[in-house]
């Protein structure tokens, strides 16, 4: 398998973005992102273009819609029949569900925009880091959130990109996903497994944590404190540093200040 770098959260001018299909494209492709869900509001409309306009940018184009209500937002990827806001969010989940897709909370925590609907079953996923979570690095509402949070949740990340004025990029935090190949299917299958983890940047100098099996690796990673779901930390020293998984995860990587660098389940 193969990490690869990606954003799965962002919109264009088929709903309230302001660039188009291409443009965003070649914007996600040119910062070095592998892969980009396309997550409108509302609407299926954009699907039939996203391969074609990915290929033309050498990025993959991963469907989504964010099915979106005055309490609450959840990206549902994969190639899905329009899903109906008017319903529960349980309904959604389970249609989700029926069509091998992703369900996601969308930025639970997040001013007016957090999630206040109430479900009988967590969908699969939550976008635990969002861009403005990315601006408050040091934030622990998250981290109390995650800890109510079934175990084995898909962790996300997503810049909720909608136009140049953000002053920030696709892949402002970035998912990575250990995925087979590069194909929409297999991106989501990747992420459907929990083989995801989070880092600032889709630079290769970002630190980053993942884990294998049993261990742990952490790169760029001197100076860096790991933090696992119970706060407990280590200090590491080193570039590329291996080490037994601690506690409980999902770990972290922070900063010598506390603000946050990486996660990875």
């Amino acid at each position: 398998m193969t990490w690869l770098a990606g954003d799965f959260h962002s919109h264009s001018t088929h709903s309230d973005g302001e660039q188009s299909l291409d443009e965003l494209a070649g914007l996600a492709a040119g910062h070095g992102l592998d892969f980009l869900a396309v997550t409108e509001h509302n609407t299926v409309s954009h699907l039939p273009h996203l391969r074609p306009v990915g290929a033309r940018h050498g990025i993959t184009l991963l469907p989504g819609q964010e099915v979106t209500t005055a309490r609450g937002h959840a990206n549902a990827l994969g190639e899905l029949p329009w899903i109906d806001f008017r319903d529960s969010p349980d309904s959604w989940h389970e249609q989700v569900e029926r069509e091998h897709g992703l369900l996601s909370i969308n930025h639970p925590l997040s001013q007016d925009l957090a999630w206040q609907h109430p479900l009988d079953v967590m969908p699969r996923a939550l976008e635990l880091w969002r861009v403005s979570w990315f601006l408050e690095r040091t934030a622990t509402a998250p981290w109390a959130l995650l800890a109510r949070w079934p175990r084995g949740t898909v962790l996300l990340g997503g810049s909720d990109y909608h136009h140049p004025r953000h002053g920030y990029l696709p892949g402002t935090p970035t998912t990575w996903v250990a995925a087979e190949d590069r194909s929409p299917e297999a991106i989501l299958a990747a992420a459907r497994a929990g083989r995801t983890a989070l880092t600032t940047l889709p630079t290769p100098d970002a630190p980053a944590l993942v884990r294998r099996e049993d261990e742990l690796i952490a790169l760029e990673a001197d100076g860096t404190v790991l933090r696992d779901l119970e706060g407990r930390a280590r200090l590491l020293h080193g570039r590329r540093v291996v080490i037994p998984a601690m506690g409980e995860g999902p770990y972290r990587l922070e900063s010598a200040t506390g603000e946050l660098l990486a996660i990875s389940a």
